[in-house]
Formats: structure tokens, C-alpha cells, sequence
């Protein structure tokens, strides 16, 4: 694993900027639920995004590669959408 992260050390920095950021916004914007969804979606979108170029500049991306990216951004979303849902 260490290898694969030094070989791809971009795109995990890409990656960990993208939900470093969407963290920040979301902690900056406590107060406004409306933009806390709006970069909820934006970083699953990214998410979604970051996975399908990464297996593309890998060689090796197909529809089972999107589909567990999209699952997974989706179930992060739909967990964290409800919570912010619950606490209002």
C-alpha cells in the first residue's frame, strides 16, 4: 500500500484536499444547513469524479469501479444529509 501511495502521491493529495476542503466548508457553514447539503453533494460529486480519473489514468476503470465509487459517495451522503437533518 505504501508503494501504490508514493507512486500516487497527486491524486491522494487531490483526494485528501477535496474532502479536507468539503470538511472545512462544512464546519464553516454550522449554521446554514442549506450550504452544508449543497457541499455535502459537492464532495460526493468529486468523490465520484477523483475515483473515475484515477482508474482511468490507472488503465483499469470499468462499471463495477464507478458503481462502488458511487456507492459509496451515496451512503456517506445520505448518513451525514440525516444527521444534519436529525440535530435541527
Amino acid at each position: 500500500m505504501w508503494e501504490d501511495f508514493k507512486k500516487h502521491v497527486i491524486h491522494y493529495l487531490t483526494l485528501f484536499i477535496i474532502l479536507g476542503l468539503g470538511l472545512l466548508g462544512f464546519w464553516h457553514f454550522s449554521y446554514q444547513m442549506t450550504l452544508q447539503r449543497v457541499i455535502i453533494l459537492a464532495v460526493a460529486v468529486l468523490y465520484v469524479g477523483w475515483g473515475v480519473v484515477h482508474h482511468l489514468l490507472e488503465g483499469n476503470l470499468n462499471l463495477k469501479i464507478v458503481i462502488e465509487y458511487t456507492s459509496v459517495a451515496a451512503l456517506a451522503a445520505a448518513l451525514v444529509w440525516m444527521m444534519i437533518g436529525a440535530s435541527s
